[in-house]
């Protein structure tokens, strides 16, 4: 989980440096924006796939994503919500403004990077964003207007310049900030949750912890300040446990269904396979039985042919056992009696020839063919659910294919981390995968970073899948 990392480096950068930020905040400054447009050319042009994959996500990913920007904007948060006095409170009040403003800066270069298309959809092609996303791209707007002129007053030029009570005001404006900031993330990630990705639920779990316990210490330190009894200042945190557990038990109960819906289909996946298994093994036998049945057939032959080699005829059908007995007592007839059941035989062949004239192909090549060695069938690929994992744009994607005799009868996508609408475009690869049964499928335009690592991942599942 990004956010996580990003806390964890976030507080060993704000401990360690927190002198020098203090004493040099230009240089810092300086740095994040020169990170910001690297990262942001990195990603556009596309020369951000050149670097290994680990690099993409835990490193470009903390900027590129907005988590490190977040987890700044966190601090920032939790520095006027922690009780006074408290030893992180000194640590980070010195330093608040200038981690606002780093916090800023970062976050532009997250517009900045999906911006790009999310903006340019908005405005141009709107049917391609869902009502979540749309919803989302209108807040991150008008969180943009808002961080903008809060990061400028939050410059200490700026801030002698205006009287005291009305750049505190202004600054109350921040509280907007913090909250539309927590509803851009949910409208974002509670789809994905009440789907069943688990990526998304931890996000909507680990957001929402962040984002209520803030609100919950903030109004309680107010309510606190103000004179309330203590009785009174715990109303927040119980509103907060309410607001969490009525998001939170949703999203827990879908992932928990999900996660059985999988076993379930993999439970069936391997009973189907044992059924399949087990059919190969029936029908080999059935095979070999015919081998054997067609080989006595053929021994028996000869003694056939010693009746008449006149009038016997290839679409002839006698029993076998009659013709054995036929044979036996030619041998030892007279003549005139072998002339005579020659005679017989010729006329039941004529007889029988009639009856059986569309039959008689048929029987014929399938004696011809028992009669050769059958060919042991081998597949390249065992049965059953295998799953592989790729690397696309924003992150690893994980898919499940289902395999049955050497045929891809089924490919879902099990967990991902992209980003919309490139992933739900990139998914009609899949469609192109099952109908040519190959992974040399053209990726999908505006969406080719999602669909190699779609082809990646059932290439992955397939070597797994390698008998």
């Amino acid at each position: 989980m990004l956010l996580l990392l990003a806390l964890c480096i976030s507080f060993a950068f704000i401990i360690t440096c927190r002198v020098l930020i203090r004493k040099r905040p230009a240089v810092f400054y300086a740095a994040a924006v020169i990170i910001a447009v690297l990262v942001f050319l990195a990603t556009s042009t596309g020369a951000v796939t050149e670097l290994p994959k680990w690099v993409q996500y835990w490193i470009v990913g903390l900027f590129s994503r907005g988590a490190l920007a977040t987890a700044l904007f966190i601090f920032v948060m939790y520095a006027g919500a922690l009780p006074t006095g408290s030893r992180l409170i000194k640590v980070l009040m010195p330093i608040r403004a200038e981690l606002s403003i780093l916090a800023a800066i970062l976050t532009l270069c997250h517009n900045a990077t999906y911006g790009t298309t999310y903006f340019v959809f908005m405005f141009t092609k709107p049917a391609l964003l869902s009502s979540n996303q749309f919803a989302a791209g209108v807040i991150t707007i008008i969180l943009i207007c808002l961080m903008v002129p809060l990061t400028i007053t939050s410059f200490p030029a700026v801030r002698k310049k205006m009287k005291p009570a009305r750049w505190k005001a202004f600054q109350r404006s921040s509280y907007l900030f913090y909250g539309l900031l927590y509803v851009h993330v949910m409208l974002l990630s509670v789809p994905g949750a009440l789907a069943g990705q688990t990526i998304y639920s931890l996000t909507v779990v680990i957001y929402s912890l962040v984002f209520l316990g803030y609100a919950a210490m903030r109004v309680g330190k107010a309510l606190k300040k103000r004179g309330a009894s203590p009785r009174r200042s715990m109303i927040p945190y119980g509103a907060a446990l309410a607001v969490l557990a009525l998001i939170c038990l949703p999203v827990a109960s879908q992932a928990a269904a999900s996660v059985q819906a999988q076993e379930n289909a993999a439970a069936a996946v391997e009973v189907d396979t044992e059924y399949v298994s087990s059919t190969d093994a029936v029908t080999s036998e059935s095979v070999a039985a015919a081998a054997e049945t067609t080989q006595d057939s053929s021994e028996s032959e000869p003694a056939e042919t010693e009746i008449s080699d006149v009038t016997e005829t290839p679409e002839a059908s006698v029993s076998s056992n009659t013709e054995t007995t036929a044979a036996a007592a030619s041998t030892q007839a007279s003549p005139a009696t072998q002339t005579v059941a020659a005679a017989a035989s010729t006329a039941a062949s004529k007889a029988t020839q009639n009856e059986t004239a569309a039959e008689a192909a048929a029987p014929q090549t399938a004696e011809t063919t028992a009669s050769e060695p059958v060919a042991a069938v081998t597949y390249t690929y065992k049965n059953g659910t295998f799953s592989g994992s790729g690397t696309g744009y924003a992150g690893t994607i994980t898919v499940s294919v289902t395999i049955q005799n050497d045929v891809i009868t089924a490919i879902a996508v099990t967990d991902e981390d992209e980003d919309e609408p490139y992933f739900s475009a990139a998914k009609d690869l899949i469609n192109d995968i099952l109908a040519s049964q190959s992974t040399s499928v053209d990726t999908v335009s505006g969406a080719t970073y999602s669909s190699k690592g779609i082809i990646a991942a059932v290439e992955a599942a397939l070597s797994h899948a390698k008998a």
